[in-house]
């Protein structure tokens, strides 16, 4: 009978401790970056975890490599020009996983009274602008 509790004990004692180990186990997930239009990798992406400040960026070539706990976590990727991307990942073991940007749309209004170019007038036929420079708008 002493026995058969004191077996009970290291038996509870052990998956405890394997609960515990397995909770704290880490992942590895690794991927790309890569501009949705033009398939070329984009260099200096941030991949964070949502909710914390742990995150890396990618290299040159668009990879990234990051250590997470081996459970679902929300990735948020940004970079410059690119609109952000937000997803979720279920992570059991290691694995990979890439992400496609969309560029940002970039709508720059021109008033009315913009100069919208310049026109340089080479007097002496040289080469080099060297007469008259036009900032009229219906000069173009």
């Amino acid at each position: 009978m002493k026995q058969n509790s004191i077996l009970f004990s290291y038996s509870t004692i052990l998956v405890l401790l394997f609960t515990v180990f397995n909770a704290n186990a880490q992942c590895e997930l690794s991927g790309l970056i890569i501009d949705e239009i033009t398939s070329t990798p984009i260099n200096s992406a941030s991949i964070l975890i949502k909710g914390t400040k742990t995150g890396t960026t990618s290299g040159v070539d668009g990879t990234y490599h990051l250590k997470v706990d081996c459970d679902s976590v929300t990735l948020i990727v940004s970079a410059s020009a690119f609109e952000d991307i937000e997803k979720r990942a279920f992570i059991g073991a290691s694995q990979k996983m890439n992400f496609f940007l969309k560029r940002k749309k970039k709508l720059v209004p021109i008033p009315n009274d913009s100069i919208i170019g310049i026109r340089y007038i080479d007097v002496d036929g040289d080469g080099v602008a060297d007469g008259d420079i036009s900032f009229d708008r219906d000069a173009f």
